[in-house]
């Protein structure tokens, strides 16, 4: 079981059950910001760095029809021995990315270059016929490939771009209206340099 910044011994009712079911597992691993009670009942412990040490993403839908997004700054410089979330699913993902990098990565780190975000898609589409299993870890794909040619520390945002593309192609006249029409993969990557400040300075 793997389970990623919730205390679920503390949380959930009758934790002394919770206990021995975590006990009882072949093997548990946290990903968390704290030595929680939870944590000290896993096989390993996975430190993140805290919301004050990285890039964070906030949004607000409380005040439609003016919805917010931001990525916002960290305001320290990460613990020793810490690391963001997705270099961590990144680094537990490398026995699977080994398996695929060779044929996925050399068109898409061709393609993923700095300002340059039209000739990616292709690299993706090629990354995935020469691999099904690309698609499957997408969010690490990304991350080693786009997220590089982003300014440092922007490197999870990288997943933002498929989502971007994602939602232009779903929701075409929403996202027009919002000032992403046209052609799917212009406003898709339109989106994502509007939700991140991907260029570099």
């Amino acid at each position: 079981m793997f389970i990623e910044c919730s205390n679920s011994v503390h949380s959930l009712a009758d934790s002394q059950r919770m206990r021995q079911a975590l006990r009882a597992l072949e093997l548990s691993v946290v990903l968390d910001v704290a030595m929680t009670e939870t944590a000290r009942e896993a096989d390993y412990v996975l430190p993140a760095s805290s919301q004050f040490e990285k890039r964070t993403r906030r949004s607000s839908t409380s005040e439609f029809p003016r919805n917010a997004f931001h990525l916002r700054q960290p305001l320290f410089e990460p613990l020793s021995g810490t690391l963001p979330e997705a270099e961590i699913h990144a680094r537990c993902s490398r026995p699977l990315w080994a398996n695929f990098r060779n044929a996925t990565t050399p068109p898409l780190r061709r393609a993923a270059l700095p300002r340059v975000r039209l000739p990616f898609r292709t690299g993706v589409r090629l990354g995935v016929a020469r691999n099904p299993r690309v698609a499957r870890y997408a969010s690490v794909v990304l991350y080693r490939t786009l997220g590089p040619t982003l300014p440092k520390g922007l490197e999870p945002a990288a997943s933002l771009w498929g989502f971007a593309q994602m939602y232009v192609r779903s929701n075409p006249r929403p996202a027009a209206r919002a000032g992403f029409g046209g052609s799917p993969l212009l406003a898709g990557n339109r989106l994502f340099e509007a939700s991140s400040p991907a260029r570099r300075d």
